[in-house]
């Protein structure tokens, strides 16, 4: 599996569920706004993590460009880290809950843009046949793990 390719499409798919819960906030429950919030906050968690375990990590050869965009990468996954330690401490039916939920929505589509857009395809180039290939790897034993 392109590991590139699984984690653009796994980013749509929480993108989409961030959407979906931003739309349908005031419609649901708040039983299950709360359960959609705790696994939209798990998933995105997830995907930074996959991405640090499966990008990051698996390849050595870097350059100023690639430690850059890193640097860049750590700034937006702080400010999403920081938005869901607020969020985690405020009860969905608080005022600000669903506009904490919309910044949250617009951060993740910010941080999957600038690793489609930018950060991904610097790699890429960066990272040889053998480390894509290792890429490859990491990603299927953590998906099937």
């Amino acid at each position: 599996m392109d590991a590139f390719e699984y984690l653009e499409s796994d980013g749509r798919r929480i993108a989409d569920h961030l959407q979906s819960l931003a739309e349908n906030y005031s419609n649901w429950s708040r039983d299950r706004v709360f359960q959609e919030s705790k696994n939209a906050i798990e998933a995105v968690e997830k995907f930074i993590h996959k991405k640090e375990d499966v990008v990051t990590l698996s390849f050595h050869k870097r350059s100023q460009d690639i430690d850059d965009m890193q640097a860049k990468f750590e700034d937006k996954r702080a400010s999403i880290d920081e938005l869901i330690e607020d969020m985690v401490m405020i009860h969905v039916d608080e005022p600000g809950y669903e506009q904490s939920l919309e910044r949250l929505r617009t951060k993740f589509v910010d941080l999957l843009r600038f690793c489609n857009e930018e950060f991904y395809p610097a790699i890429k180039e960066a990272v040889s046949k053998e480390e894509l290939e290792s890429m490859n790897r990491q990603l299927d034993s953590l998906i099937f793990s």
